[in-house]
């Protein structure tokens, strides 16, 4: 029965106090029983009457508001209100159940005072559900009821005849306020560090938009404009290298031999300090065709065209290989 004051104390206060939490766990855990049966078997005295006519006063007045579509807030206030009056009488000296316990002979006027108080808890937590929407249900179980218990068309006062009551969790637990300025400094250096980075990024990103562009290497020496006649006269085709070797006579050079999809053809390129004969063979490299052979090496060998490469940044060379979907001696426009 101690057990039972000391839920209903909780819930009752809890409630009425919204959010400060009554911690009865201590107390409840030095009770060996955890559950005890209550029903309305008393009949009921002028505090008991009053209250059941408040809670009936209660629904009413808060239909009537329902259907003139009043505010919210008001039916909250209004509810707040009859929490208070269950208070009130829970404190009352010939209510007051702590002290009914102490003697046996209290025993049915305390099971009457605490069945009317969860008539009035169960009233109150099926109007303040559409407010406490994760509290109520929590309220429910704790009254031995489920969530079908709060449909708003079971608010008639001692519509629940019986109640078996539940050891439960705080409906509102306490705080801990170290622990959440703790978090929520956490949280602030988050959020500076992340506006830190966020600043430092943005700045440079400025500067170095700010900053002069980097003086470029590229060659732009332009040589004599040609018409579009004599560019066509130029036959550009996709080469396939089969075999390439250094030369001899020259660190610079390369001896290439190239198929341009009709015969092989020697060229000699000036590659050699930026490629190694196994880096070219069977890669497909773009060449001119029609070139005039050019005898080099004092004769020796006959270039019969030029591949292509560019220049690079750091003054080395690269060039274009094609893939093995081209096929070799297409011509290149």
């Amino acid at each position: 029965m101690k057990l039972i004051i000391l839920v209903f104390f909780a819930l009752c206060h809890s409630l009425a106090l919204l959010g400060q939490d009554i911690d009865v766990r201590k107390d409840i855990n030095k009770i060996k029983k955890s559950n005890q049966y209550l029903s309305a078997e008393a009949t009921l005295d002028t505090e008991e009457a009053a209250l059941k006519t408040a809670n009936e006063l209660l629904v009413n007045e808060i239909n009537d508001w329902v259907k003139q579509k009043r505010h919210s807030e008001d039916v909250k206030q209004i509810v707040l209100q009859d929490i208070s009056s269950s208070s009130e009488y829970l404190n009352m000296k010939r209510g007051a159940p702590w002290a009914l316990a102490k003697d046996e002979a209290n025993k049915a006027r305390l099971e009457s005072v605490l069945y009317h108080l969860c008539e009035a808890l169960r009233v109150c937590g099926i109007l303040l559900n559409a407010y406490l929407p994760t509290t109520a249900p929590k309220m429910m179980e704790q009254l031995g009821l489920d969530a079908s218990a709060l449909d708003l068309a079971k608010t008639t006062y001692g519509a629940q005849e019986t109640y078996t009551v539940h050891k439960g969790e705080a409906l509102f637990p306490r705080i801990d306020v170290a622990k959440e300025i703790a978090h929520l400094k956490e949280e602030d250096e988050k959020r500076k560090a992340a506006a830190e980075a966020a600043n430092k990024a943005k700045a440079e990103a400025e500067k170095k938009a700010a900053a002069p562009a980097e003086e470029s290497t590229v060659d732009f020496t332009h040589e004599e404009e040609i018409d579009f006649d004599t560019f066509c006269k130029v036959e550009l085709r996709v080469a396939e290298v089969r075999a390439c070797e250094n030369l001899k006579e020259s660190k610079k050079l390369l001896h290439l031999t190239v198929f341009d999809g009709e015969r092989e053809r020697c060229i000699l390129s000036g590659i050699a300090k930026w490629f190694k004969p196994e880096d070219l063979i069977g890669k497909k490299i773009g060449i001119v065709c029609n070139l005039a052979p050019r005898p080099m090496m004092k004769g020796k060998y006959v270039s019969e065209g030029m591949i292509f490469a560019a220049d690079t940044a750091d003054g080395g060379c690269s060039i274009a290989f094609y893939g093995d979907d081209t096929p070799v001696g297409s011509r290149i426009h």
